[in-house]
């Protein structure tokens, strides 16, 4: 069976990848800007989502995957605001182009989503309750959602919550604690926020799991 992994590289992607691999599936793994190592059953495919989407889209035509994993996002909050056309070109047009793909292949996707896509005012959200996001990286995402679930009836929406681990991808917030304190560097942190860390081996293995009994609707998955 056939599955594509978009945003290989990232930290969970890369787990995500090792998991499926593992199990035997042919991985198609795209990625860009950290290289991803050789791995028995993974095809590598460097592509960039802003500038060469339209060659992704031909890629999914021509791999024709069983199941697409898209966890590909631009997932820095602060740079979202700042940076608002590169987000919504990456979190959105991306997404549509992948799901629209996936739609008419007739075929099934996982996206990852965020818990982003809520305000925090309440906590411990569940999976009917209202989103509300109050900045514009939840946005782009709950947008994203909406565009999946409209593409295809054939999906998934996995919510989880600041993923952490070793792996590839940017620098997650416990990797920088870790590499912070072994050097004797004052780790400056919020002590108002509470949050639902989330392992990406343990993320990698819940998605597997997703996938395989073709799970239809949103989930929740993060830490205690």
């Amino acid at each position: 069976m056939k599955v594509f992994i978009t945003g290989a590289s990232s930290t969970p992607g890369y787990k995500i990848m090792l998991e499926f691999a593992r199990a035997g599936y042919k991985v198609y793994a795209q990625f860009y800007s950290h290289v991803i190592p050789d791995t028995e059953n993974v095809l590598k495919i460097k592509l960039d989502f802003v500038d060469e989407l339209d060659k992704l889209v031909d890629v999914l035509n021509e791999v024709k995957p069983d199941i697409v994993i898209h966890t590909a996002a631009l997932g820095d909050v602060d740079k979202c605001e700042t940076d608002r056309g590169s987000a919504w070109r990456i979190n959105v047009e991306a997404t549509y182009a992948i799901a629209k793909k996936v739609g008419d292949l007739g075929n099934y996707i996982l996206y990852l989503s965020t818990d982003y896509v809520f305000d925090g005012e309440k906590g411990m959200y569940r999976e009917e309750d209202v989103p509300n996001p109050i900045n514009f990286y939840g946005l782009t995402k709950l947008v994203a959602e909406n565009i999946v679930k409209s593409a295809t009836d054939s999906y998934s929406i996995v919510r989880t919550s600041h993923i952490y681990g070793f792996g590839m991808g940017r620098k997650n917030f416990a990797r920088y604690v870790i590499e912070s304190l072994s050097q004797g560097i004052r780790v400056r942190a919020l002590v108002d926020q509470w949050l639902s860390p989330t392992l990406n081996t343990l993320l990698a293995k819940a998605i597997r799991e997703i996938v395989e009994v073709r799970y239809t609707g949103v989930l929740h998955v993060a830490g205690e």
